[in-house]
């Protein structure tokens, strides 16, 4: 890819954790590298996605660097309740502290400590197993969505938003539904797509939320026909 957006091109951005990133598959059969294959070559799918983000992490990195590469499309893979609304400009911190969290973050010390102390708090809560109907205050709305949504639209990028499926026991949960997402924008019908394929949930994932080359595909086949769907409003 070229920062610049090459002359004639669509080009998608798509955003998440390592759902999206393709944890445990190739590059090639991430559900963006499928999406891009299927829409062929006047478009472009970026891969944008950091293992590990959440929908405040996402909005964040939007807003910091992703106006110079020229999108067309967000493509948005967050749960809506995964972190609270921002709420307040982004400051740096001192470069002081950012060599500070370079030394941690390259330690190896650090990273066993870590472990030591997760493993030793057996009921320990995790993100996934959080209800997905939680609410924070109604002041958050739709939490980092529709503040995503509100600078795609300030700067005339389309949004769109994806439902997130994860497995549960033998059939496929949704821990984003169309209800939990702002209303009114293209969404790409993730869950649905997999609960509907007729696959046996152990053969769309690998584990709880990472997808297997089957379940890439699928949801990349899906994203696809529903950019297809925008291309007449993305090429005025």
């Amino acid at each position: 890819m070229t920062r610049k957006k090459p002359p004639g091109i669509i080009r998608v951005m798509t955003f998440g954790d390592s759902q999206t990133h393709g944890a445990g598959v190739d590059v090639a059969d991430s559900y963006s590298a499928v999406a891009e294959l299927a829409l062929g070559e006047r478009w472009e799918v970026i891969n944008a996605a950091v293992s590990g983000f959440r929908s405040l992490n996402v909005y964040r990195y939007i807003k910091r660097h992703i106006e110079q590469y020229q999108p067309d499309v967000l493509v948005i893979d967050c749960m809506s309740w995964d972190s609270e609304r921002d709420n307040g400009t982004i400051i740096s911190p001192p470069d002081s502290v950012h060599g500070f969290r370079r030394f941690f973050w390259n330690s190896r010390l650090y990273y066993t400590l870590r472990f030591i102390r997760e493993k030793s708090r057996i009921d320990r809560p995790r993100w996934l197993d959080k209800d997905p109907h939680y609410r924070p205050d109604g002041h958050f709305r739709f939490g980092n969505h529709d503040l995503i949504l509100e600078w795609g639209k300030e700067r005339g990028i389309e949004v769109v938003f994806m439902s997130y499926p994860v497995m549960h026991v033998d059939r496929v949960n949704c821990m984003t539904k169309n209800s939990e997402l702002p209303p009114g924008s293209p969404i790409v019908p993730a869950c649905e797509t997999l609960s509907r394929s007729g696959h046996p949930v152990q053969e769309l994932f690998l584990d709880n939320n990472h997808m297997t080359v089957l379940g890439n595909r699928l949801v990349g086949q899906a994203l696809a026909r529903t950019l297809k769907s925008l291309e007449p409003r993305l090429r005025r």
